[in-house]
């Protein structure tokens, strides 16, 4: 159920407690000495026209020309501190309190202000009265504790006195009251609060329509909110000016818009009745009043009371319609069941086996991240979202390449074998607690990354994300604990209807404005409310399904139909529960961890030149058959290749011919001849071009090979010959680099010596 957004105890005196019925209660006596303690004379007019006693000290009292100097006056006194004691506790305290806080000193001195006619004590309770809580809510009378704009206090409070006589007389009007407009601002504002506060459940009963949706507007987006927004999201105009304030809410002045009996001219009426009926009050500075609009605090409460009494008779019927709609009304739909575990794990797999390089500025190669986004037969912005939670999880880093590349990579933590290991268990563990990372703080959307990077246009799939941590970070709790409610299949469309009852769900769309979100690039205006809500309740969804945490239906539009929380959702539901309970208690380590599997390491070499390995292997395996090996596919049963080039890239890397074997026979069976053939090809084709940097000179093994480079077009015009058999020389020694560069394209085993700058490249 959705709750009062307000931080503060509500503000609201009893309407009962008006400073007529206290001067009658305390009786002529006191009053008398109330009389003479505030020097009050009466005047001629007073004797013609017959004010009585109790009328004229009422007349004193509640004048606020006479009250805001009399409260400076005693500001730097003992007394100041009790009455605003009693005026922070809602007007209203019992003397053992004031005794408790202040000892003997608080009762002296609440008996100086009962003398002054401040307090008054009733049945052992000291109240002010209501007149003064009124004139209290002004910021430059009360100075110590300032009364929220929010408030049924000092939103009428907040009419200057020929506003509020005009209010007064449409409730005199349309109530069929008989309020005298021609008494003082206090007087009538005193009344219209008690009126306001007996009446407000039946005036809430007899809402229209557009009323309880104006109300519904300002409960998720107030309290506060300003009158140009409530403007453009109901009337949808801008020549409609908030900006006379008063006279435009109540006069209606006729505009080029603005029609004598038209609907839109309803919908103004009706607002400007909320104003009547005192569910919305002014809330701007003093010099512009009516520039915001509040909803008063105890409105909201009525409000909000009334909205989840209906909102829980329409969920019943949704509810309803939910079970009545488990199946798919005979629709043909894919079932989409996310195996998060084995997902990153393809990712890593892919990272492990191609060793991606880094480009200058610290992002993964563009070339190598759609490898792996095609090893995985994933699309480029699940493997996004999946490399960024590999990222955040630190399941790799970098570092700089051996043998004669100096180029920066990345690759997989030693320990990550660990978690994303065959042992399921580690990884549960793990993925609980950090999907509820996922969940609280960390915000990285499906949709969002989409947004994220056609707006930036850019591909920094290494660099950090945080940039993108956006929205919401609570709708998803707010989608799972909802649908926790359901062990079935949920149709998604009933399912955003059924959290659309609830204004929990309806104040996301608040955030959505406030932060003026894109998505796609298009902004939407607070007119697309259900669109907003909709678009943040299918990346919720989306988020929650490449997590694991649900399973779906989707048509052949890949529009999820329906919904239900997977295996680990479940579990994932049961961990956020008892994570609560299991704080301080000390926790085992995990037996999984020491458990053994035979043969996961094992791997079959076949005459073809290709290498099979286990899904679940080591991924130290990987990363080592990628020293000479090329992936052909990720899956239960994962593919390399060789061939010339993947084995010359080993030579290049520090990985010789030996240590090939090495390696296949600790692993495999018997390596076919070949695969040897291959490696002693390149094993004799690696080293027969040098590049020596210190002479700026090519040499060779033979002549036919220098014919060779002689002949390519984009290296003949950087060589010249010279009387040496078999050498080249450089003519510029920048050229260094990128003749290296071109002999690796051409396939040759090109070795340099003491190139110092390689790491540059």
């Amino acid at each position: 159920m959705f709750h009062s957004q307000n931080n503060h105890a509500e503000f609201s005196p009893n309407p009962e407690n008006d400073l007529m019925t206290l001067l009658n209660k305390i009786g002529r006596e006191k009053t008398e000495e109330i009389f003479r303690n505030r020097k009050i004379e009466y005047t001629d007019y007073d004797r013609k026209k017959g004010i009585n006693l109790t009328r004229k000290v009422y007349n004193t009292l509640a004048n606020t020309k006479n009250f805001k100097p009399f409260i400076r006056g005693i500001e730097h006194t003992p007394l100041i501190d009790v009455f605003y004691f009693v005026f922070a506790n809602n007007c209203e305290v019992k003397i053992s309190e004031i005794t408790a806080n202040f000892g003997n000193g608080g009762m002296e001195n609440l008996s100086s202000l009962q003398n002054y006619g401040l307090c008054y004590v009733i049945d052992d309770v000291a109240i002010i009265p209501l007149e003064f809580a009124i004139m209290l809510s002004d910021e430059y009378i009360n100075l110590r504790h300032p009364v929220p704009k929010n408030t049924l206090i000092s939103g009428i409070y907040s009419y200057d006195s020929s506003n509020l006589k005009e209010i007064v007389s449409y409730v005199n009007h349309k109530f069929h009251q008989n309020f005298d407009t021609s008494m003082t601002k206090i007087y009538l504002s005193s009344k219209l609060y008690v009126f306001y506060v007996r009446h407000k459940e039946e005036f809430y009963k007899n809402l229209t329509d557009f009323q309880r949706k104006v109300l519904e507007f300002m409960i998720f987006n107030g309290p506060v909110v300003n009158l140009k927004d409530t403007s453009n999201k109901f009337f949808n105009d801008e020549l409609y000016s908030w900006g006379d304030g008063f006279r435009k809410i109540f006069k209606f002045y006729k505009q080029s818009d603005y029609i004598e009996g038209s609907e839109d001219s309803k919908r103004r009426e009706e607002l400007r009745d909320l104003y009547v009926m005192g569910f919305l009050v002014p809330a701007g500075s003093i010099y512009n009043r009516f520039e915001s609009m509040a909803i008063p605090e105890q409105i909201s409460d009525l409000a909000i009371r009334e909205y989840n009494k209906w909102a829980e008779k329409e969920r019943e019927e949704i509810y309803s319609k939910i079970l009545s709609a488990k199946d798919a009304n005979g629709r043909e739909l894919n079932n989409i069941n996310v195996d998060f575990y084995e997902n990153v794990r393809k990712i890593l797999i892919g990272i492990a086996s191609l060793n991606p390089r880094l480009n200058q500025n610290g992002t993964m190669s563009r070339k190598f991240f759609s490898e792996i986004s095609h090893l995985a037969n994933f699309d480029e912005y699940y493997a996004k979202f999946l490399l960024a939670i590999c990222i955040r999880n630190k399941f790799i880093k970098r570092y700089y390449g051996k043998g004669e590349s100096k180029e920066e990579h990345i690759k997989i933590r030693d320990n990550v074998d660990d978690l994303i290991g065959i042992d399921r268990g580690n990884f549960m563990d793990f993925h609980l607690a950090k999907t509820g990372m996922y969940l609280e703080w960390w915000n990285i959307m499906y949709m969002e990354l989409v947004r994220y990077a056609e707006i930036r246009g850019d591909n920094h799939l290494y660099r950090n994300f945080g940039g993108t941590e956006i929205l919401l970070k609570e709708i998803r709790m707010f989608v799972l604990e909802n649908l926790e409610k359901f062990d079935f299949f949920v149709n998604s469309k009933l399912f955003f209807q059924y959290l659309s009852c609830d204004l929990n769900f309806k104040k996301f769309e608040k955030e959505w404005n406030n932060k003026k979100y894109t998505y796609r690039g298009e902004e939407y205006k607070n007119t697309q409310t259900n669109k907003n809500l909709e678009i943040m309740f299918d990346n919720a969804c989306k988020t929650l399904l490449y997590l694991g945490i649900v399973d779906a239906k989707e048509d052949e539009c890949k529009t999820i139909i329906m919904l239900k929380l997977s295996k680990f959702g479940n579990g994932f539901i049961g961990y956020l529960e008892n994570k609560d309970k299991d704080k301080g208690k000390s926790k085992t380590k995990s037996k999984t961890k020491e458990l053994k599997h035979e043969g996961v390491n094992n791997i079959v070499i076949q005459a073809n030149n290709e290498i099979l390995i286990n899904f679940y292997a080591d991924f130290k395996i990987f990363s080592t058959l990628g020293n000479f090996a090329y992936p052909k596919k990720t899956d239960k049963l994962c593919i390399f290749g060789m061939d010339k080039e993947s084995v010359m890239k080993a030579y290049l890397g520090d990985f010789k011919g030996e240590d090939i074997i090495k390696f296949l026979k600790r692993y495999g069976n018997d390596v076919p001849q070949t695969i040897v053939a291959l490696i002693n090809s390149c094993s004799l084709k690696y080293g027969e071009i040098e590049i020596q940097e210190c002479s700026a000179g090519i040499s060779f093994k033979d002549e036919i090979l220098m014919r060779e480079i002689l002949a390519d077009k984009n290296l003949s015009s950087k060589v010249q010959k010279v009387h040496y058999e078999n050498v080249l020389l450089i003519k510029n020694e920048d050229d260094v680099s990128e003749i290296y560069k071109r002999l690796k394209q051409m396939g040759y085993g090109a070795r340099i010596t003491k190139l110092n700058e390689l790491h540059k490249l």
